[in-house]
């Protein structure tokens, strides 16, 4: 097969490149454009949080380092048994090589996380411009990690990541930190 670039010369290459990502930037942002359009469209009310909940439990944000048939298995049952742990457990035990507490602890992460993405896209659809990183209420206490990303994680823009690189205030399996959202500064 025949090079698209043969030919041509190294300078008349890069411009065909640069060329091609102008475009294909120009396509990303004509998306997210789009995207925002029909966001705002949509009357605030019509989607749930409960609804953009299962949104990301089916998305590839849900059960990170779990790949394959268990990853959509554990999916269906997380959308089919939302806010019933129970069920949840119950459907699942006995698979996959898990104990009932290792199920209830994954329950609890990725519902915590859905909860957190859920009210992100809620709050950003209210128009809210900014989100601070709250401590959770554990038995044990908040854990150093979480101390000091909600020291460096306040009135963050509602449309970037924390410093740990996530949207959403989760530092880690069994996280219970949340996020608050404002209007740049007046907490609501």
């Amino acid at each position: 097969m025949k090079s698209p670039f043969a030919g041509m010369t190294r300078e008349q290459i890069q411009a065909e490149l640069a060329k091609e990502r102008a475009e294909k930037a120009s396509l990303a942002k004509a998306d997210a454009r789009m995207n925002h359009r029909i966001l705002r469209v949509v009357r605030p009310g019509l989607f749930s949080k409960e609804h953009l909940a299962r949104i990301y439990l089916k998305s590839k944000l849900s059960l990170v380092g779990i790949e394959g048939e268990e990853r959509t298995a554990i999916q269906q049952a997380l959308v089919e048994f939302q806010g019933d742990k129970q069920s949840f457990v119950d459907a699942m035990a006995g698979k996959y090589d898990r104990s009932e507490a290792q199920w209830e602890a994954l329950f609890d992460n990725e519902m915590h996380q859905a909860d957190e993405a859920g009210q992100l896209m809620v709050e950003a659809r209210k128009g809210k411009t900014t989100k601070s990183w709250v401590l959770g209420d554990s038995k044990s206490g908040p854990c150093d990690e979480c101390v000091a990303l909600s020291e460096a994680n306040q009135d963050v823009p509602i449309d970037e990541n924390y410093s740990n690189d996530s949207k959403i205030a989760s530092a880690h399996p069994g996280c219970c930190c949340s996020s608050v959202y404002s209007d740049g500064g007046d907490d609501e």
